[in-house]
């Protein structure tokens, strides 16, 4: 039993890794995502991302950058995988890589998903941290979208 309830999500590096201790064919988590490009999307993917900063580094502010699935080779093979059988809680307050969890490791008959998840099958994340200078108050701004 996984219990997503209330999880709003995390890196899709975690959701790769969770599913890699369960056997499953290739996969790809997203069909594609779209990434605005812009001084601060170059800023927070040149260390977090690598092979996406050099990509996008030279190209001009204000545009999309498509990112095609990237393909998770199978692990069949590999021994000392998880075989039982296991269900996944989600609810209205599961949200994106909660929920994307969810969804591939259902859609690879991995798992059994109860519940419904509060996250369309297109969604945005990689969130950028700003505080107005006069009232302080704390806002986030999304600059990539993500297709299941």
């Amino acid at each position: 039993m996984i219990d997503l309830r209330n999880n709003t999500g995390g890196s899709s590096k975690c959701v790769d890794r969770l599913i890699s201790y369960f056997p499953h064919p290739d996969y790809s988590l997203y069909s594609k995502s779209q990434l605005k490009v812009s001084a601060y999307s170059k800023a927070y993917n040149k260390d977090r991302h690598p092979e996406i900063y050099s990509q996008i580094c030279n190209l001009p502010d204000g545009g999309l950058f498509v990112i095609e699935a990237t393909p998770v080779k199978s692990n069949l093979k590999e021994a000392n995988l998880y075989h039982g059988k296991t269900t996944i809680l989600v609810n209205n307050k599961t949200y994106s890589g909660a929920s994307t969890l969810a969804h591939t490791m259902k859609r690879l008959g991995i798992a059994r998903v109860k519940g419904e998840t509060g996250c369309p099958d297109v969604y945005f994340g990689n969130y950028l941290h700003f505080t107005l200078p006069n009232s302080k108050i704390d806002y986030y701004i999304s600059f990539s979208k993500f297709y299941e």
